[in-house]
């Protein structure tokens, strides 16, 4: 029988391979949940074919290249070229987050059950990495008011946490506080009497975490609202704190210039009446470093 091209004369057999699909990992990324944590991979398709209904597995290693037992399988996943998919490896407790601290890989189809045009791309690796808790301990208004015939005035806070190689290209993660509503207290006027504006401090749902690489820096910005019923909210202030590998990630609690262990914030621009108010707020927190 002459098969294709045997009818030129050209009896050279060369194989042609249908395109398939190739899988790498794009990024894995440490996320505390309760007492335990999970890994949370991305995974991409870079292939010119798509990947339809496969059992996608994934397994993670140390550096000496020994398991570290976070391992899990996807079933039914489709994945057309470029299309990517994020799911977590749970079971993260406190003891293996402390051993990849000094680093680890993970690897996308470790048993090549799934044939690709590439399997030499699908480990992702994840150098030695720093866990960083901020903690916020309490908040202090500035006392201010929105006019002479109020003595209630409502603020809120939002809670900035990021971190990155500087602030430009920093990954941020927010918390208003409250989630909803305000925190209410009365203003410093003659009329008014009642308790100062705070401290409030915040439960634990507040607490954020981050892993980062250790050469990345650790930011905290905090900002103060006080609502304005007759424009946009009157801005409080901020406090901006970055700290490097040099300043230990700022572990420990509130560090300031100013004697005590609250940090001041600036460029608040409240202009209502306060004849003995201001537009600023305090703040303290701590850090936490968990190796």
């Amino acid at each position: 029988m002459v098969e294709e091209f045997e009818r030129s004369g050209d009896l050279r057999h060369i194989p042609i391979f249908p395109p398939v699909p190739d899988l790498i990992i794009t990024d894995a990324r440490y996320t505390p949940i309760t007492d335990y944590g999970q890994v949370r991979v991305t995974v991409q398709n870079v292939g010119e074919s798509p990947l339809a209904h496969r059992s996608l597995a994934i397994e993670t290693y140390l550096q000496d290249d020994s398991p570290l037992y976070i391992a899990g399988s996807l079933p039914n996943v489709s994945l057309e070229p470029f299309e990517t998919i994020t799911f977590g490896l749970g079971g993260v407790s406190q003891s293996i987050l402390e051993q990849m601290q000094d680093g680890y890989s993970v690897v996308v189809n470790p048993d090549h059950s799934i044939f690709e045009s590439d399997d030499s791309n699908n480990t992702y690796s994840i150098d030695r990495s720093v866990h960083v808790r901020f903690e916020p301990l309490e908040f202090f208004s500035g006392r201010a008011g929105e006019n002479q015939l109020h003595c209630r005035t409502k603020v809120h806070f939002e809670i900035w946490v990021g971190r990155g190689y500087s602030v430009d290209d920093a990954t941020w993660t927010h918390i208003r506080y409250p989630r909803a509503g305000h925190l209410i207290h009365l203003t410093d006027h003659p009329i008014c009497v009642g308790d100062d504006p705070g401290p409030w401090i915040p439960d634990s749902s507040y607490t954020i975490h981050a892993e980062m690489q250790s050469d990345e820096n650790f930011y905290i910005r905090l900002r103060g609202w006080e609502e304005d019923s007759t424009s946009d909210d009157d801005f409080l202030g901020e406090i901006f704190r970055a700290y490097g590998i040099g300043e230990n990630y700022g572990a420990g609690t509130t560090q300031n210039t100013e004697g005590d262990s609250w940090a001041y914030s600036t460029g608040g621009y409240n202009d209502d009446t306060r004849p003995n108010g201001g537009q600023k707020f305090r703040a303290r927190w701590r850090i936490s470093l968990i190796r």
